[in-house]
């Protein structure tokens, strides 16, 4: 029983310390980047930093606005969800509401299909270039699929 226990508590000592590190990573990049960043701001301007409409490090009077990247972020995030929400929930609708046996089949397996590939590395063909950010929300929107339709209509 005691050993039990001694085994018990050191692996729940490693989990944590598993689910804490990366946190600990992330938090300590964070305040890195804001600490290291911080005497750029000052100079550039807070206002002109996050609402400047153009990065150009290059030019002869440098710019560093990062409204675009932000934008960017945006736009993406609001073409996958415009995508990809819709998509997942008729995929996990049609199973669900008394689609055939063959129809059944065929959505289930094209989920489980899905969820096998990777959430982060795997990029379109053409990711980079003109006409990447529409790829990009594609892309996005296709691979939250699994997450929303195999949770709902293939319960474990």
């Amino acid at each position: 029983m005691k050993k039990n226990k001694v085994f018990e508590t050191a692996v729940t000592a490693c989990s944590c310390c598993w689910v804490l590190s990366p946190w600990g990573a992330c938090c300590s990049i964070t305040v890195y980047l804001i600490v290291s960043g911080l005497p750029a701001i000052r100079e550039i301007g807070l206002v002109k930093f996050l609402f400047g409409p153009v990065w150009d490090s290059n030019a002869a009077t440098p710019q560093f606005g990062i409204l675009p990247f932000i934008l960017s972020s945006v736009y993406g995030t609001l073409g996958a969800t415009l995508i990809g929400v819709p998509i997942g929930l008729l995929t996990a609708g049609v199973p669900v509401q008394g689609a055939g046996p063959k129809v059944r089949t065929v959505v289930v397996t094209a989920i489980e299909l899905l969820s096998g590939i990777p959430q982060r590395g795997v990029r379109p063909a053409g990711h980079a270039g003109a006409g990447a950010r529409r790829g990009k929300d594609l892309w996005q929107g296709v691979r939250c699929l699994p997450a929303v339709g195999h949770r709902r209509c293939c319960p474990s």
